[in-house]
């Protein structure tokens, strides 16, 4: 019988110190025992005798692959030190969403709170921590509020009585400060005297008797009153013909004094004042309720102007 010939050794397999199975040397392992290959490489063995069979190998472990997989080779092993470092980075990252959420994502915008619904205690509402946050169907770009008004130092009247004759007018000046501040003006009875919002006194009195009427001037928390005497439509009439001229007259009824005008008609500025008492000469009658005098008047001086006739006693 002819020598079997040693069966040639491959360079791509490697023999297993351990278990002296071959495998590939592909494998960092032995797939069978799952040995680690030392770095010197077995040495090949030795031929059989002539004529002979080839030695058997030696085995410990007879050969048998590793348990652990169904095709036999063997599972890799988990690194302790790999794992642990794998849940500390999922851990490092949890964290730094968890930061991201909590403090960046408020500062870049928050929702309007729902319509009925209530914050909890310690926490601010959106509108709250965002004035540009409105309800809705409300207007985001609403004009801001005007600043307040400065305050009023003073409110005077160019007049503080007056005389209207049926169916007369008197416009009232206000002197206020600021010079910009808005006036109002009011009437205590409008069925006697009217006045508009340029201070402008109507006597609408329909009855025979003189009516008194204060007209209050506003602005801010400051007021200023004028007190205006509405002729009735036939008070201050008479069927008795008016004094001759140089009539002698005297004044009355004038607790504040009696305002000398250059015209007649309140309208008119004043260019003196008289009292009870005082002695005028009446040169005539200037319509619509007024006198035309003349009086001495400081330093013996004669002067001539207009007085109502309501504070004017002839004879």
């Amino acid at each position: 019988m002819a020598n079997r010939r040693e069966p040639i050794r491959r360079s791509d397999v490697r023999r297993c110190e351990k278990c002296g199975e071959d495998y590939s040397i592909t494998y960092k392992r032995c797939p069978f025992c799952d040995e680690r290959p030392s770095r010197r490489q077995p040495a090949a063995p030795p031929p059989s005798p002539a004529g002979g069979r080839a030695a058997p190998r030696s085995s410990s472990s007879g050969g048998r692959r590793v348990a652990g997989r169904k095709d036999g080779y063997a599972t890799n092993r988990v690194n302790p030190i790999q794992v642990a470092g794998l849940v500390a980075s999922l851990a490092l990252l949890i964290a730094a969403l968890y930061i991201v959420f909590t403090t960046i994502g408020p500062l870049l915008g928050s929702k309007p709170a729902a319509p009925g619904s209530q914050s909890r205690p310690g926490s601010s509402s959106a509108s709250q921590s965002n004035p540009a946050v409105s309800a809705p169907g409300t207007s985001s770009s609403a004009p801001p509020a005007p600043p307040p008004a400065p305050a009023v130092e003073s409110l005077t009247l160019d007049a503080s009585e007056i005389t209207l004759t049926a169916g007369g007018s008197r416009t009232l000046t206000a002197s206020v400060l600021p010079a910009d501040t808005p006036v109002t003006w009011t009437s205590s009875n409008e069925a006697a005297a009217t006045v508009d919002a340029g201070g402008n006194v109507v006597n609408v009195n329909n009855d025979s008797s003189q009516v008194k009427v204060t007209i209050t001037a506003s602005a801010g928390d400051k007021t200023a009153e004028c007190t205006v005497y509405c002729r009735g439509s036939s008070a201050g009439t008479s069927t008795t013909a008016p004094p001759s001229s140089g009539t002698r007259g005297v004044v009355s009824g004038a607790a504040n004094g009696l305002r000398v005008r250059s015209g007649a008609g309140t309208n008119y500025s004043s260019i003196a004042s008289l009292h009870n008492g005082d002695s005028v000469r009446i040169l005539g009658d200037a319509g619509g309720g007024w006198y035309r005098i003349t009086f001495t008047g400081v330093g013996g001086v004669t002067t001539e102007g207009y007085v109502s006739q309501s504070y004017i006693s002839v004879g």
